[in-house]
């Protein structure tokens, strides 16, 4: 039985790249694999709002953040680092690594004759490949990427590039709640999501269909900025902020669209659990992920990026039109099967162990 180790910087167990990593983990362990998760910079003790399978393994490595630290200082630190991670891999011995930081370089895995590859999370635009992360980076046997649309770019710095979409684990499908005039958004309240345009496109809105709201589930440095934006706008009943929740199936079942409006994503896993439950979604139709998930006019609108007035215009044409949005909920809930546990563990599977057929 192989071990498969995946590394992460900081392990919060709450965001887009955690849940990437439950989903991954979940199902090499369902495949016969042992798989540890390992947390460079633990800020508390591994625990995650996902259903992590209970047979994989959390561990942490008491490393220090070294990004504000001079180069030798670094350096210096990191080597102290790589001791106790050459006696992690000896202890559990490790057959490969999936790795979802850029701390420890690949080739110091590879001089441990580990096969190794970096895992991107997110599209090519949203890093900053100075001269230190790039160091950071070589020497992997494959560098993960979410989107073929960038592969020209991310080629002119690494080789070995794979396209991996991110996998959907099926969520509970709720039966027992109906669908109400909701608009539902989701993410971290950062600037990168694009919540501030969001409520701008959604306030026209707010007079036309006085009996629809906008919610927007997550937590973040912006929540006090876009909750003063809802008041001084009068639409608090309109236009509301809640709380990240355990239970967003219910969240997902009740809602009649969802919406995205970040500037950068890789591949965005709340519109696939979105359209699994049938929820039509718009986005803007930013440079990778977005248009790698909707087929406009098919199972969802995609408006050009920074359009905010075809965005309001789009959220009208659904929020207008129940038959419409049943139709495109249909085809939502069918589209999503592309990114099935089968069809993208069957990827993985040829990284770890090249002789797996599909």
């Amino acid at each position: 039985m192989k071990t498969i180790l995946l590394t992460i910087n900081f392990w919060n167990g709450v965001g887009g790249v955690e849940r990437v990593i439950v989903n991954l983990a979940n199902t090499l362990v369902k495949r016969g694999f042992r798989v540890i998760i390992l947390s460079l910079f633990p800020d508390r003790i591994l625990t995650t709002q996902y259903a992590l399978d209970e047979r994989v393994e959390k561990h942490f490595l008491a490393a220090v953040d070294t990004r504000s630290f001079s180069f030798w200082k670094a350096l210096l630190a990191k080597i102290k680092v790589f001791f106790a991670l050459r006696k992690f891999i000896q202890q559990h011995q490790i057959d490969f690594v999936i790795k979802n930081e850029f701390f420890i370089p690949p080739l110091f895995f590879r001089l441990n004759r580990l096969t190794t590859c970096n895992l991107f999370h997110s599209c090519y635009d949203y890093f900053s490949f100075t001269l230190r992360k790039r160091i950071n980076l070589w020497g992997a046997n494959y560098n993960v990427i979410l989107s073929s649309k960038e592969l020209a770019r991310w080629q002119r710095i690494f080789a070995h590039i794979v396209v991996i979409p991110n996998m959907f684990t099926p969520l509970k499908q709720v039966h027992d709640i109906k669908k109400s005039n909701k608009v539902i958004a989701i993410g971290h309240l950062i600037a990168n999501k694009g919540f501030e345009r969001l409520i701008r496109c959604y306030l026209p809105l707010t007079e036309k269909f006085p009996n629809w709201q906008l919610v927007i589930i997550g937590a973040g440095e912006d929540e006090k900025k876009l909750q003063t934006l809802i008041s001084k706008n009068g639409v608090e009943q309109q236009i509301m902020i809640q709380p990240p929740t355990n239970n967003i199936e219910e969240q997902y079942a009740a809602s009649s669209i969802c919406v995205l409006s970040s500037y950068l994503e890789g591949f965005p896993m709340i519109l696939v659990e979105a359209m699994s439950f049938g929820v039509p979604c718009v986005a803007f139709d930013i440079t990778t992920g977005p248009n790698d998930i909707i087929q406009d006019g098919h199972n969802g609108l995609l408006v050009p990026n920074g359009d905010e007035v075809a965005m309001t215009h789009a959220l009208a044409r659904l929020m207008n039109d129940l038959q419409l949005r049943q139709t495109m909920g249909q085809q939502a809930r069918l589209s999503v099967e592309r990114f099935s546990e089968d069809a993208i563990i069957n990827k993985w599977l040829q990284l770890i162990n090249p002789k797996i057929d599909e």
